[in-house]
Formats: C-alpha cells, structure tokens, sequence
C-alpha cells in the first residue's frame, strides 16, 4: 500500500480536462475536471504544473490560495475558456490571486470569461463588486500571459482585473469588450491602485465605463507599458477614454491609442498630479464625444512648479484627433512635446469657446522639433490656434497649412517662436503677441533673423525635410547649437539630411561609369543619387562624398558618356558627353564634405523636361588645393529614367 501513496506525493504536474468522468485524480489516465478543484487540491504544491486541456470550463472560480503554481493550457486561449458563475450565483471573479503569490505563480493561455467579480475591499458606501475577470490583492505579483479577458459588464470596477497593490508581469493579454458604459463605474480593463504594472504587447479593445478610464483606471500606481495596443474604449461620462491615471509614474513606448472616445477630458489618455513619459507612440481619431472637451487626444493636469508632476511626448504621431482646447493636446503644468508629428486635427467647441488644432498648452511647456500640418481651429467660437493656442516656448517646428475661423491660424497667444518655418493658411498666422526670431515666416514678420522665402520642401505638406537648395539651411540663431552634421543650426523640425528618402522613395538609383581621380581628402569625390527614377516623380537628390571641406562647385549634366582628361593645371576626367549642360548655382559642401543638389528634372537648362525612357549622365566639377590651385571632378553616374 506504501508504493501507491509514494507515486501520488511524488507527483508535480496535473492534468485537466472538461471533456474527462469527473471527479478524476489529476493523473493523464483520470485528469480532473475543474480546473479550480485542481488548485485547490491538497496534492497541489508550490513548484506544482497544472496543464488544462481544451475545452469550456463553466463556473470556475479559481483561487491560487497563495500557491506558486502554473496554471497552463495545452491549446491556447482560442479554445481554452474558464467561465465564472452567471448572475445569482455566489459571487466570484474567475481567477483570485490575494494570499501573495509571486512571479511563478502563473496563468497562461486561456479565455476568461467574467460577469459580477466579487465583493469590493475598497471602503465606502454600498457593495460594488469588482474583478470579473482577475481579482489580484494582498500584494499578488503574479505573472499573466496570452489571455483574453472580456466581460465582467456587472463588476463596478475593473471589470477585467481589479488590482489593489501588488506589481504582476502582464504579457500578451487582449482585454476585449470589458465592462459596460451604463453599468461599470471605472476602469473598464484594470482598475489599478498603488500598483506596479507592466504591460507587454497587451491590447485593450472595446473596454468601457460609465467613469473614468474605459481601458484602464490607475491610482497612485506605476505603469510601464510597451507595445501595446487601446483601440475603441470608451469612457462614456468621464475623463480618459482609454487611461485614467493620477499620480504616480508612468511610461507608454511604442503605443498605440485609436478610436477611444471619452465624455470629458482626454479622449484617449487623462493624466494628473504624475509624472508621464510617451514616446514612439501613436494616436489617430481620438476625441472627447459630443460636447467636446479639452485635449481630443491627451489631457494633463499638474501642478504648475511641481517637480514630480510632469508630462513628455517624444517622437510621436496625433492625427486626426478631435478636443476643445487642443484637438490632439491639451496641458497644464509643466511638458516637453518634442519631435512629434500633428496633422489634421481639430479643435471644436460646439457652443463653447475653443482654440489650439493640435495642442493647448501653457508657458510652462516647450514645443521643440514638431511638425504642425493642416490642423484646424474653425469653429464659430474659435478662439484661434489653428496649430497652437497659448504660451508655450517653441523651438525649431514646422507651420503648414492651419488654419482657424477666430485668431492666429497657426500659433494664438504670447509665447516664442524660434528657428521655425510657418507656411500656408490664411493670415493673421501668428499672433502679434508672439515673440518671433530666427524664422522663415509666409508674409514676414518683426524680430532679429527672420526671413520670408519659399522652404523648399521634399513634398509638403506629407514631406516637410528640406531640400538641398533650401534658404533655411544654416541660417537659424547661432546660438541654438549646431546641428547633427557640425553646421550651424537650420530652420524647421527637421535639421537637413542630404540622405533623407522621402515619399516613393526608391533609395540609391543609378549606376557609376567612371571614378573620380584622387583629391586633397586622399581619396576620390564619389557621386551617388537618392530619391526615384520615375521621371514623373521629380524626386531626386545628387549627393557627392569626400569633396575637399569649404570649397565650391557645380554639377553638370549629359545625354552621353564620354571620356575627357581635364589637363591645363586641372584634374580628373570629365566622363560626359555631349550637349555638356551645367546646372543653375553654384553648390557648397558647408564643411561637411557633402554637396548636395536637388535637380529640377521639369525643367533641365537646354534641356528640358526629363521623359521617361531617357538616359542622363552626372558629375560634379570642383575646386581643390592638390597640393596647388587646382579643381577637379567626381565619379559619373547614370541614372535610366522610367
């Protein structure tokens, strides 16, 4: 009889299966039948594999019971579900973590499928019931991977997980329909306090409450979030229609937050009293509802001054976002917004005042290296703002086609404007209360180093990089630093960058036919193209390599190749045929020892347009001292236009 007992006390992993004749022992040849009944076992031990067969598992309400154990499905959570009781039923969440387990404590592939959640800890009036999917407290960290949770519609908070302290790792779950906007109260994905979460390549879908944060609500919590996903949440008469989060620190990387609609502020995210980082993010058709309200994107709120209460957006993108003071953002303390694209959104008021297309913001807030493009403040209220309304500092943006009905239609208010481009829209487009230096302004304006010249961008308003012969090139305030390549600093989001391949770019084209003869530099200039061979297109850049730093030349250009020894004290071949055809300006390296040149293919000199099927040959010529006054040419390249 010893031997039996001996095998059974030995044995760590179990075995469930719906389909099995219950009660079973957990064995493969007798599995059991619930998969809380597994856990609950006295068999069950810390260190302990509980695998789960495919299958509907009704009624489950799984308590971990403070035992580190993995709870997996062998077929993943398509066909793998755990259901908690129906209405009526004693109420339960479908898994409870609250006696506190640790990271081995593990829940992987499965379908949670919650309705009521159980009684809340919280105090305060009433009974709210709240996990219906996951209750985790008593400082749980479990770990939670490739689940989807969906339901819990009756649960008041944290209809998909409830979470009171604790710091679980949460990996590739879907949050999926959660909650209900005319029953939950918050929190329609995670109600979180003083927690730690982090989330990694979760999706929040469809998640919504009647209160605050339709995907999630965080209180004093840490949230750290990565490549994760908040599409159609909603937070029907409150802030944050994918987070609500006060206080606290909390990075989002590589997010991103679409169609989320909230009844009050921040249609996607509502921030207050934290510190708040979002970088490599994305926010496309977020807006505040019906009766629009501030930041149709993103609303925060600090205390002016305070230290730990600060927001940062880095290299982000907000298109299409719909607010009342900041179609896309809206901020009150102090923020960074740097490096990030706004285009096509829209501040509307309704029977409201309302003012800032893309962002509100005030003079505790700098704006550096953004590009503004077709947002829009036109609303019979409008204060105006079609890109910008208020005071911030704004550093080395780009202004393109805004507009408002009321004000400025690019920036409204009293702030700084240096080393920017403002270009399009109706005018006034910016306000007289601005303060303007270093900067191409449409129409001029008043301030030391502003000029008013065409940009010449690769393709605005989609592509606003500067082209090679741009007039905003080295030419903003001397001390704003230089830029990447070591030269003066140039005007606009984006410093000049000779291999930037903008749109329908094909990358290098064309191919060498000859190399350019050893210069000062020891080496010989080498000649390449970047950008398209479809002549229609009109999209290519010369760029010439290891020319002599701060000199001069021209680039010429040729139906035919040819082979001509330049002699008379000069160097180099000239591998160009004829007509020989030098283009229009002269073309300087500004010591980087790149030449770049954008020609006009519309309209080459003698030439003409360039048609497809045809053949052209390019070269640079330049001054050198090798080791005497002398010049000298690059290698040739042929580009087949098509």
């Amino acid at each position: 009889m010893l031997l039996p007992i001996l095998a059974v006390s030995l044995q760590s992993t179990w075995f469930v299966d719906a389909a099995a004749a219950g009660p079973g022992n957990g064995t493969p040849s007798s599995p059991y039948t619930s998969v809380s009944y597994a856990v609950a076992a006295a068999s069950t031990q810390s260190g302990d594999t509980i695998l789960v067969a495919p299958g509907n598992y009704p009624g489950e309400r799984i308590d971990f019971l403070g035992k580190n154990v993995e709870v997996r499905s062998t077929g993943g959570s398509a066909v793998t579900t755990l259901q908690s009781p129906p209405m009526g039923f004693p109420p339960g969440s479908v898994v409870t973590f609250k006696n506190g387990e640790g990271a081995s404590a593990v829940l992987e592939g499965f379908t949670l499928e919650g309705v009521q959640g159980q009684p809340s800890p919280l105090p305060g009036p009433g009974l709210p019931f709240v996990g219906g999917g996951i209750f985790c407290a008593g400082g749980s960290s479990p770990t939670l991977r490739d689940l989807v949770i969906t339901g819990g519609e009756f649960a008041e908070f944290g209809s998909g997980l409830f979470l009171d302290g604790g710091a679980p790792m949460m990996q590739r779950i879907t949050f999926r329909d959660c909650g209900d906007a005319n029953r939950s109260d918050s929190g329609g994905g995670i109600w979180a306090r003083k927690a730690f979460l982090r989330l990694q390549e979760c999706v929040f879908d469809g998640c919504a409450t009647g209160g605050e944060g339709g995907a999630i609500r965080a209180i004093d919590s840490v949230v750290i979030a990565t490549d994760c996903q908040f599409t159609a949440n909603r937070a029907a008469l409150a802030s944050g229609g994918a987070l609500w989060i006060q206080g606290g620190a909390h990075v989002f990387q590589d997010c991103s937050f679409a169609h989320n609609v909230s009844g009050d502020d921040g249609g996607a995210i509502f921030a207050e009293s934290c510190q708040l980082v979002v970088r490599d993010s994305s926010f496309v058709s977020n807006d505040t509802g019906h009766d629009p309200h501030p930041g149709g994107a993103l609303s925060f709120q600090g205390m002016p001054g305070a230290a730990n209460q600060s927001i940062t957006l880095l290299r982000c993108l907000f298109r299409s976002n719909t607010g009342q003071f900041g179609g896309a953002v809206s901020i009150e303390g102090i923020g960074a917004v740097r490096d990030s694209i706004f285009e096509h959104n829209a501040a509307l008021g309704g029977q409201l005042s309302c003012g800032g297309g893309a962002v509100s913001a005030a003079a505790e807030t700098t704006v550096n290296g953004c590009v503004f493009a077709l947002n829009t403040a036109i609303d019979q209220f409008s204060s105006g703002g079609g890109a910008i309304l208020g005071s911030p500092f704004i550093d080395r943006c780009t202004f393109v086609d805004n507009d408002a009905t009321g004000g400025a239609t690019s920036v409204e208010g009293a702030g700084a404007l240096r080393n920017s481009i403002v270009r399009g829209g109706p005018i006034p487009r910016l306000a007289a209360a601005v303060d303007i230096s270093y900067s191409n302004v449409e129409g001029g304006a008043n301030g030391m180093g502003n000029i008013d010249a065409t940009p010449r961008f690769h393709m605005a308003p989609v592509d606003m990089h500067l082209l090679p012969d741009s007039p905003c090139i080295d030419i903003a305030s001397p001390t704003a630093g230089n830029d990447p390549d070591g030269t003066r600093a140039d005007m606009g989001a984006f410093p000049y960058d000779p291999y930037h391949c903008g749109p329908g770019c094909e990358g290098f084209v064309g191919a060498t036919t000859c190399l350019g003869a050893p210069n000062s530099t020891g080496v010989g200039a080498f000649l390449e193209a970047i950008g398209s061979s479809v002549a229609a297109d009109r999209a290519l850049v010369l760029n010439v390599t290891d020319v002599p730093r701060n000199q001069f030349g021209l680039f010429v250009v040729a139906y035919t190749p040819g082979i001509v020894p330049l002699g008379s004290g000069s160097q180099g071949i000239l591998c160009l045929g004829t007509p020989l055809v030098r283009f229009n300006g002269v073309v300087s390296d500004r010591g980087t020892g790149i030449a770049s040149y954008a020609p006009d293919l519309s309209n080459i000199p003698m030439i003409g347009a360039v048609q497809a099927g045809q053949s052209y040959y390019f070269q640079y010529w330049y001054r050198d001292q090798n080791p005497f006054l002398t010049s000298n040419l690059s290698s040739a390249l042929r580009v087949d236009f098509r």
